[in-house]
């Protein structure tokens, strides 16, 4: 206690603290909230609450290596972390009140959990067609401390090994897609292994996730388009041609009778929410269904506005471009000079340059120039080569880089030209103010 008989912060044995009253009241928080003590280095620590979930992931001897905020590092870039680092353990990705942790073991993942109901073992096998609503209201009053959802399905013989395998992988697979969706929130990953030694392991490849996630999040806009929710009422708008549907297809189309909804069609499919959807949106696009609600707003393709933003750097440094060339003049045979900065390229700036030419008013193509990064991301993020925000990411720094290259050789020619001369020297700081603006410095 200090001398106002307030209780005084201690650290109990693993990291785990209780706030006195009047920090927990002026917090907003809970009287029995406990909190567990990360170290960040030697000025900064960061505080876990410990709840229910919290407290199943963490003990008091888990070391927690590496933690932060999902706003600054994303989903994709942790996935790829622990996977190039071959690192074993359990990350925790918490959202407001939800809460995911997917175990990696060397690197790939082998399990995952949820605190979200709707990825409840139970509610997957249903929503997938593999038991009804009452065979998991059977199971889930069954439901005792030491057995699990699928041990009682099983002994009660209200699904077959095969469909509880095949449900708890599709369970694993769901959490991880979902937790790309995740933008906002708080990661940690704890080091070591925890998974329960009487889980079932599963074989991912970290990799084929991460692909499929990217996937999976550049079509579900396009298919909220003409598939826009679950609950969506689909009706017939016109018969199929003869041979025009696969088996697959037409199995989805036959279960289409202008009363069952989205949920309802995927249930009876069995096929998984998204390759259902995804059949759905392909029989509306091609007019043979439609839905009744109306359609979703679509927000603005990812993947598209990283492209604007290249093409848009391209224009920015063409600007300056064009002001170098006004200045160089007919000093020095500016054409020649170009094309030995082209052909005298390291191999990472030839890939950008290729097939670029110095325009007559001092510019680059940037479509071009656009279509060469991306094409030299694709390459060289080996890997992660089909992964687009990747792929994206690299090719803006590669463009941004050359652009800086090409303009700082373009300031070295007319510097070494302009001998004393004022005019060129404050074309040339002009420039040089108008660069570090773009690339967000205040000093050149």
């Amino acid at each position: 206690m200090d001398q106002d008989g307030e209780k005084i912060i201690t650290i109990k044995p693993g990291g785990i603290l209780e706030l006195p009253a009047k920090l927990t009241q002026s917090l907003e928080l809970k009287g029995n909230d406990q909190f567990k003590v990360v170290v960040m280095g030697k000025k900064l620590v960061q505080l876990l609450k410990v709840d229910e979930d919290f407290s199943r992931l963490i003990q008091n001897d888990d070391k927690i290596v590496m933690t932060g905020d999902l706003e600054g590092v994303g989903i994709t870039d942790l996935f790829s972390i622990l996977n190039m680092s071959q690192k074993t353990g359990v990350l925790v990705l918490v959202s407001e009140k939800a809460y995911k942790a997917i175990y990696f073991r060397r690197g790939e993942i082998v399990f995952a959990s949820s605190n979200q109901p709707e990825e409840r073992l139970g509610n997957i096998l249903y929503r997938t067609g593999k038991i009804s609503q009452e065979q998991k209201e059977e199971a889930e009053r069954s439901l005792t401390g030491d057995k699990r959802f699928g041990t009682i399905l099983l002994e009660r013989k209200l699904i077959s090994p095969k469909d509880l395998w095949w449900g708890v992988r599709y369970q694993m697979e769901e959490i991880i897609y979902s937790s790309f969706h995740f933008l906002k929130g708080f990661f940690f990953f704890i080091e070591g292994d925890l998974a329960d030694e009487d889980l079932v392991r599963f074989s991912f490849n970290t990799q084929k996730l991460l692909m499929e996630g990217f996937r999976r999040m550049d079509e579900w806009p396009l298919i909220y388009q003409l598939i826009p929710s679950r609950d969506a009422v689909l009706e017939i708008s016109a018969a199929p041609g003869a041979g025009e549907l696969n088996p697959i297809m037409q199995k989805v189309f036959e279960i289409v009778d202008g009363k069952k909804k989205v949920g309802d069609v995927i249930r009876l499919s069995q096929l998984g929410e998204f390759n259902a959807f995804r059949i759905l949106y392909q029989l509306a696009k091609a007019g043979i269904i439609r839905a009744k609600e109306k359609a979703r707003e679509v927000k603005p393709d990812k993947a598209e506005a990283d492209r604007k933003r290249i093409i848009t750097v391209v224009e920015k440094y063409n600007l300056l471009f064009r002001q170098m060339q006004t200045a160089i003049g007919n000093r020095i045979n500016l054409p020649d000079a170009v094309a030995d900065f082209f052909g005298d390229l390291s191999p990472r700036f030839k890939k950008l340059f290729e097939g670029l030419k110095f325009g007559p008013d001092g510019s680059l193509d940037p479509e071009k120039l656009l279509e060469n990064s991306l094409k030299a991301g694709m390459l060289e993020v080996g890997a992660f080569q089909k992964l687009s925000s990747f792929c994206d990411l690299f090719a803006f720094q590669l463009a941004l880089d050359g652009l800086n290259e090409f303009l700082n050789f373009l300031i070295f020619s007319l510097r070494n030209i302009s001998g004393d001369d004022k005019e060129i020297e404050d074309v040339i700081r002009r420039v040089r103010a108008a660069q570090s603006q773009i690339q967000g410095r205040k000093n050149c």
